[in-house]
């Protein structure tokens, strides 16, 4: 083995199985209820960070803090980028979401490569309530929880029909023991990670308000013990990692000591960074050692340390200002006969070759390394694993983005104008794609926790959810040393890197996704279970589209429409369309999408700060009503009434359509429907067999078929509210009837009693997630003096998800300031087309000429 060859084995397992890293700019990190989410999705190769164009769409969820998803979204490609909005129900209760964001093609991989974070979302009644809990635990292990709300004042608030529900939807009883308080228990086994209560009620003007509320549970928590390298070696000074956690999934502080076999005290730590610490240890032969944990709650936990081994070698990295110092430590009892050294970052070979065991340590310029994760790899002479360790690079040398302007003396209503450039270390233009937000930061905070580089070059490289990762890029000695506990308490999560030199390669069994599909099966049999065998055929319309199918099922009874493509909220009715000779019962049945698992995240979010909290939400609550203004405004100047046109109720626009109105039916309510027929559509009649112009009649029911002989003696016309006669020749089609038809005859009932009498086991009616439909962000513009007097409530002042950048590096854009701007935040997120990172935040500030902070 050797270098070239661990080159050429990776290279090749990068080819056979590419994978995909995501990342989502969003426009800021909280919300209010019936906003909208604004994104950019980056979807790049995982080794070089250059745009992956494999996929067709991104799935984008937002999950509640019950794992429950509350809005779905599927963003398609456009010109290489995805990016949309996720649409915030207005009835969202308060709390901490999860977004999510992730391909199908990540599936491969799993739930760990997912893009997650967490968000803030407030409705309009967040600023009005002020709430408190507290909780005391039982003796049976349970929780006794009070509630107490008051106003935006800390006065008296009027509260009625207060409800508590757990994930489970269990209803706890609640009691009002003070003007104020409320009380209720909840039981030990309901404290676990998802330790969350919904809180609904009332106030004394009927305005409804719901909260998320994140029960702490009782002081226990899960430490681990992870000694570098792997193993806890005898003979030499150890360090030892470790990260505590409580059972909501929370970081814990504790103190650690760790004892002999004799009691003895023998090394300290202490939690110093998120739940992290660091022991050191001497590690002698044949001994055992407990660690002693106490968290400030007075909760003492004994673990016992790994055991200490003379057989094994383990890898020690010194990450020092410009380089790296790579040891090799190795047991009195360990085989030293040959080791070889691997050394990657994102799966690209650094380093690989055989050791020379007589040298103490190597030293690596960390100008060698591409910035991020790198993984050191030690390998016996068999290409075993021996020891790993992580590091972070922090070589973050190539890229610069700079942001001018001409005029930063900005006040109310001033159009700023600002002016990008991005190069290379070398001042050399790079070209490629970003996205900017620009948010006002007396309301809201810009959004830096989830930033670019800390997805790319740190928590998409690591197994597990790491909260806000934006603050271990900070220059900050504490973030730096957590960083590296970082690299001590997780693992590496891409390929199998030891099996990769050995030419042992993975390959994705789910292929990319280019198109959509339909996909399902027929059943047959009395129970509905068999298979009917191939040739069964099925037929699929689209509603409010010219989709128009018919295909045959295969050997198993399956079928499938693929290579199509449809908006979100699209309409389709599939059937199976029975043969004469098949006297069986035919059931339909249509494969769901897969959806993956969903379960919230929970960080140290902590609560928004309360003043800007209130300021926001009442900013956000007038922006909200001025938006329905306009809309309400908008709709009604696109109105057109034509008569008594009722065709709207249509599942499309047909072409030749008779609407028989409600005072006609009234009339005929003595009269049978065959006699309506016959009058007002002279439909024309062979037994009990209903023709228009010599061909048979379809008839639709509630948007069922059903038969003239099934309607004659049962559809009264006191129970018809709408009756459409449709001559186009394929209407029927739409609701699986085919083209043999000289007229539909569609009915509506006044309480839809034929929908629900008839279950059409050969008939379905689907909506499958499509693709959402792009819209622009609105920015007003102030060309006017009378424009300038229209109130402005954004927070989210500019947000533009793609600008491309030219063959100088260069791109410009522009934006009006609202009200009384103070200080904006620009954040600037973006892909070079070489993989670069572009990443840059700049804050104005008002009436001072250049005055910006840059991160």
């Amino acid at each position: 083995m050797s270098f070239d060859s661990a080159f050429v084995h990776m290279t090749t397992q990068l080819a056979l199985f590419p994978q995909e890293k995501i990342h989502v700019h969003i426009d800021k990190p909280n919300y209010l209820a019936g906003e909208k989410v604004w994104f950019r999705a980056y979807v790049v190769h995982s080794c070089v960070h250059t745009p992956m164009n494999v996929s067709r769409y991104v799935y984008v969820d937002l999950i509640n803090p019950f794992d429950s998803i509350v809005s779905r979204n599927r963003i398609r490609e456009s010109e290489g980028k995805f990016s949309g909005y996720v649409n915030l129900p207005e009835n969202l209760a308060d709390g901490v979401y999860t977004f999510r964001a992730y391909t199908s093609y990540l599936e491969n991989c799993g739930s760990d490569y997912y893009f997650k974070r967490t968000i803030k979302v407030g409705n309009t009644m967040s600023a009005r309530v002020q709430s408190r809990i507290n909780t005391i635990f039982s003796r049976n292990g349970g929780l006794n929880v009070s509630l107490s709300f008051s106003n935006r004042e800390n006065g008296l608030l009027e509260v009625s029909g207060l409800s508590v529900t757990a994930k489970n939807k269990e209803h706890f009883p609640v009691r009002l023991e003070s003007d104020t308080s409320y009380y209720f228990n909840i039981s030990a086994d309901l404290l676990g990670k998802n330790a969350n209560i919904l809180v609904s009620f009332q106030d004394g003007s009927k305005r409804s308000y719901s909260k998320f509320f994140r029960l702490q549970p009782k002081g226990d928590f899960e430490i681990s013990f992870y000694p570098e390298g792997g193993y806890l070696l005898s003979g030499c000074n150890n360090r030892i990692a470790f990260k505590t956690i409580r059972s909501d999934g929370l970081d814990e502080a504790v103190n650690v000591d760790v004892l002999n076999s004799s009691g003895d005290t023998i090394s300290s730590g202490v939690t110093s960074v998120r739940g992290m610490g660091i022991l050191t240890l001497f590690a002698v032969p044949d001994e055992s050692y407990t660690a002693i944990c106490r968290n400030n709650a007075g909760t003492v936990k004994k673990i016992a340390l790994p055991a200490v081994s003379a057989k094994a070698q383990v890898l020690k990295v010194d990450n020092l200002k410009g380089e790296l110092r790579v040891t090799i430590n190795s047991g009195s009892e360990a085989d030293v006969d040959s080791l070889f050294l691997v050394a990657h970052v994102r799966g690209a070979i650094v380093y690989a070759n055989w050791l020379d065991l007589s040298r103490p340590f190597l030293r690596f310029d960390q100008r060698i390394f591409p910035a991020g994760v790198a993984q050191f790899i030690l390998l016996d002479k068999h290409l075993n694993r021996r020891s790993e360790r992580l590091v972070f690079v922090n070589n973050d040398l190539g890229i610069s983005a700079q942001l001018n302007s001409t005029n930063w003396d900005f006040r109310s209503k001033d159009l700023i104008e600002l002016n990008l450039r991005v190069a290379d270390d070398e001042n050399k233009p790079l070209q490629g794609s970003v996205s900017v937000a620009v948010v006002d930061e007396a309301f809201v905070p810009a959004d830096t926790a989830f930033n670019i580089k800390s997805i790319l070059l740190l928590t998409s490289e690591l197994k597990g959810y790491i909260d806000t990762p934006g603050f271990y890029f900070q220059n900050d000695p504490l973030a730096l040393q957590g960083l590296d506990l970082l690299m001590m308490v997780h693992g590496w999560k891409r390929y199998d890197v030891p099996k990769v030199i050995k030419g042992i390669y993975s390959q994705p069994s789910v292929q990319p996704e280019k198109s959509m599909k339909i996909k399902g099966s027929v059943k047959s049999g009395l129970l509905l279970n068999s298979n009917p065998g191939s040739n069964v055929e099925v037929s699929i319309i689209g509603i409010n589209t010219r989709l128009t199918e018919e295909m045959t099922t295969d050997e198993r009874g399956e079928f499938c429409l693929d290579n199509i493509e449809f908006p979100d909220s699209t309409g389709f009715v599939v059937q199976v369309l029975k043969k004469k000779s098949l006297s069986k019962r035919l059931y339909l049945n249509i494969e769901d999408d897969s959806i993956p698992n969903s379960q919230a995240e929970y960080g140290n979010t902590g609560e928004y700060p309360g003043k800007q909290f209130q300021k926001y939400a009442l900013k956000t609550e007038q922006l909200l009503k001025s938006d329905q203004e306009s809309a309400t405004l908008i709709n009604l100047g696109e109105i057109e009434i034509v008569g008594n046109n009722l065709s709207s109720d249509l599942p499309r626009n047909f072409i030749d359509t008779q609407v028989f109105d409600s005072s006609l039916i009234q009339s005929y309510e003595g009269l049978t429907f065959r006699e309506f027929l016959e009058q007002q559509m002279q439909l024309t009649f062979s037994g009990d067999s209903p023709n228009y112009r010599g061909n048979p009649v379809y008839f639709v029911v509630d948007e069922f078929n059903w038969t003239f002989e099934d309607l004659q003696y049962d559809l009264q016309m006191n129970s018809i509210e709408k009756i459409q006669l449709i001559r186009d020749a394929d209407a029927a089609s739409y609701w699986g009837g085919g083209t043999n038809y000289g007229a539909t005859v569609w009915i509506k009932t006044k309480k839809g009693m034929y929908a629900s009498a008839k279950e059409q086991f050969n008939l379905k009616k689907i909506s499958p997630l499509g693709y959402q439909r792009p819209i622009e962000f609105y920015s007003p513009k102030y060309e006017t003096a009378q424009d300038k007097e229209m109130p402005d409530y954004r927070t989210t002042i500019y947000w533009n998800p793609a600008i491309n950048l030219d063959r100088e590096g260069k791109a410009s854009f522009s934006f009006f300031t609202g009200n009384d701007p103070d200080r904006y935040a620009v954040v600037i997120e973006g892909i070079m087309d070489n993989g670069e990172i572009a990443y840059l935040v700049k804050r104005l500030h008002k009436y001072l000429l250049n005055d910006f902070d840059e991160q």
